[in-house]
């Protein structure tokens, strides 16, 4: 039996705390509810950036945005350290969105302070880029 990894949606990047970029392994897209999501994973364990999510929606245009724009629902940047949890305080986004072929590109930057944690608070700094078709 082979598991077989879902089609990609597009190419997910961040960079954070002016360490290297990276690539999310899985990047996944779709509408549903009258929102997108966005999610970029990487398959390795132990990761301080596990997973990053978005939520727009589905009427977002082309346009700069920041984290109190009501068509940026959510953006969650989730660790894969025990007790490790980010908050976004500040975002900004700028969409390029073209709705009738599906595809979003958009370049991010952003703080995200650090919660639930046990030890010293920090923020993240991170900034990156998607390119994706939603499903």
């Amino acid at each position: 039996m082979t598991t077989e990894k879902p089609t990609p949606a597009g190419t997910f990047t961040l960079e954070t705390n002016n360490n290297p970029s990276f690539s999310f392994d899985t990047v996944t897209a779709f509408n549903a509810a009258g929102e997108i999501g966005i999610s970029g994973e990487r398959d390795a364990w132990g990761e301080e950036i596990k997973r990053m999510e978005w939520v727009l929606a589905n009427t977002i245009t082309s346009g700069a945005y920041n984290e109190s724009s009501p068509e940026v629902k959510s953006v969650d940047v989730v660790s894969d350290l025990v007790d490790l949890r980010y908050q976004v305080k500040t975002l900004k986004l700028n969409i390029n969105a073209d709705h009738s072929s599906r595809h979003i590109v958009g370049l991010y930057k952003f703080v995200a302070e650090q919660i639930d944690s046990s030890g010293p608070d920090k923020d993240l700094l991170g900034n990156g880029r998607f390119e994706i078709n939603y499903i």
